[in-house]
């Protein structure tokens, strides 16, 4: 682990998290560990984008702001970054100009460590958070409670009669479907438009099972991202795998042996130590945050 800048075979991380993209190749890396935002050019360029490594909760441009422990990333069509600032219990915005600007969380109306962050095609910000619930951000400020009783628990149904145990990644679809890591139920659930609340896939259970539906099982699941061909791909942290849900809802094993460790090469034969954020950038790649190997891999499947 390490917080240096460089080329892509030099750059260093520290616990790194969350993971995001914009239109133009630019991967964005919530560096947890470092509380810094880094950047990974199209060219394969490492850079600090925001943040000095000191702890703290400032705004301000690039190295004058600070974060603490952020774990999540999103992007909106404009090029904007958000940040789940997890333990500063914030949600930040870092404009294309590097600019680092707080947009929630101060007051009464604070999160409860944010670990899940995604923007719709219109611009509202959805926020998950360890009350067991999912927020929206709409673009005037205001956060209304989206989903989640609040009550530990995996009720489908409507939207804010549902419930959840710790919801991570967060996803829209092309449709505008909402799709969220539901971690410690070990299931991919979908909120959809019309605001109902079902379980995509997973048997409510620890397991690493591949199937239909709630035949497979996941182990803890973290980062969530959906391709252009509504497949998507989910960073099975707890199994130290990469699992893809097809169209049909059909969960397979993408990446990974399952066991610890740092190999590259075959897909099925590649290992990982605690995947927690993947992302598709503008290329259809399909990249991984390797959290404990301090690592961003890519996977080409």
């Amino acid at each position: 682990m390490g917080f240096h800048n460089g080329d892509h075979l030099d750059g260093e991380f520290s616990n790194p998290s969350g993971i995001a993209s914009d239109d133009q190749g630019n991967i964005f890396i919530a560096d947890s560990q470092n509380n810094a935002i880094r950047k990974i050019d199209k060219h394969g360029r490492v850079s600090t984008l925001a943040g000095n490594g000191n702890v703290g909760a400032v705004d301000g441009k690039g190295a004058e702001a600070t974060f603490f422990f952020p774990l999540a990333l999103a992007a909106d069509q404009h090029g904007n970054i958000y940040v789940a600032d997890t333990r500063n219990n914030l949600i930040r915005m870092i404009t294309l100009n590097g600019e680092v600007k707080t947009i929630a969380g101060k007051g009464s109306q604070a999160f409860d460590n944010p670990e899940g962050i995604a923007v719709d095609k219109e611009g509202n910000i959805f926020v998950s958070d360890r009350n067991d619930q999912i927020y929206e951000i709409n673009k005037a400020g205001k956060i209304t409670l989206y989903a989640g009783t609040g009550i530990t628990g995996s009720t489908d149904g409507h939207r804010l009669k549902a419930s959840f145990y710790i919801p991570k990644g967060l996803a829209f679809d092309n449709d505008g479907n909402l799709f969220v890591s539901d971690s410690f139920n070990n299931c991919i659930r979908k909120i959809s438009k019309d605001g109902m609340v079902s379980t995509l896939a997973g048997c409510h259970r620890k397991g690493k099972k591949d199937g239909q539906g709630d035949s497979a099982c996941f182990f803890h699941p973290a980062g969530i991202a959906i391709d252009k061909h509504q497949n998507i791909f989910v960073a099975d942290a707890g199994n130290q795998v990469i699992r893809k849900i097809d169209a049909q809802a059909k969960v397979s094993t993408l990446a990974g042996t399952g066991e610890r460790g740092w190999t590259d090469g075959d897909l099925l034969k590649a290992t990982f130590w605690n995947p927690v954020g993947v992302v598709v950038d503008s290329e259809d790649r399909i990249l991984v945050v390797d959290n404990l190997n301090n690592l961003v891999r890519l996977v080409n499947e």
